[in-house]
């Protein structure tokens, strides 16, 4: 009987990306799994190695195979046709993902992208200045869509995106301890289960992940 193979994937950086180097991304133990991952990225940018149990406790730490760095899918729906799709990732992966669609959502609303010239200078405080004297309707109606400039975050709210990182790594440490002895996707995204205000829930589809994930696929 054959020894069961295990996948390993790397992660390639050009001299362009960073040092250059290989970093171990993740794992899998199935052929179909590791094919379909690297159908949805680009081939460069990643290698693998097959090796039996054995031959990775020879070579590995424990660390390397834990259930974070599995690589699994979720189903997301695309805003243009409505299809769901399944995007391979890991656990790992997919909290940073997350943490970088709450920002990139917040920085888009800094007032900074609406600053007007005065005296000479770019400066925030025209529209900074009108966005706290709208309507009430208004400005609940600005609020419920998640449009927060920082600016007013910072003033009244300080370290928002500091608090969405704890509860988003809060939801993955919850997640991960539910399913250590069950690898089977359940195709959520974990961060879901935290994240209570509506205008953070709608930030997730297959576009916004594929937006920050740009870099490595």
């Amino acid at each position: 009987m054959e020894d069961k193979l295990y996948y390993i994937i790397y992660r390639v950086y050009s001299h362009r990306e960073g040092p250059g180097n290989h970093n171990i991304y993740g794992w899998t133990d199935s052929k179909k799994i590791l094919k379909a991952f690297l159908q949805q990225r680009d081939e460069k940018k990643y290698s693998v190695r097959k090796l039996t149990r054995e031959e990775i406790g020879e070579s590995y730490s424990e660390n390397d195979f834990y259930y974070e760095n599995m690589i699994s899918f979720i189903r997301l729906r695309s805003v243009q046709t409505g299809e769901c799709i399944p995007l391979f990732m890991t656990m790992n992966e997919m909290s940073e993902v997350e943490k970088k669609i709450q920002k990139f959502f917040i920085e888009l609303s800094s007032m900074d992208k609406m600053s007007v010239v005065i005296s000479g200078k770019k400066s925030p405080l025209y529209y900074l200045n009108m966005f706290i004297h709208l309507d009430e309707k208004y400005s609940e109606a600005l609020e419920y869509i998640g449009f927060r400039p920082p600016e007013l975050e910072h003033i009244f709210q300080p370290a928002d995106m500091t608090d969405i990182d704890s509860m988003i790594d809060l939801a993955y440490e919850g997640y991960q301890d539910a399913r250590e002895y069950y690898y089977e996707p359940d195709n959520i995204v974990p961060g879901l289960s935290v994240l209570e205000d509506v205008s953070k829930q709608i930030l997730y589809s297959l576009e916004s992940f594929i937006k920050v994930m740009k870099g490595d696929l």
